[in-house]
């Protein structure tokens, strides 16, 4: 995996989180299926 798709990944994840209103620790949990210390 490029580090250019790691960072479209985070991106996106961190936009989703904000639309939904939900903390980005839990959004990233939920779809990595585990906790994110």
């Amino acid at each position: 995996m490029s580090c250019d798709y790691e960072a479209r990944i985070k991106a996106n994840t961190t936009d989703l989180a904000a639309l939904n209103g939900q903390p980005l620790k839990t959004l990233l949990a939920e779809n990595t299926g585990g906790e994110i210390n």
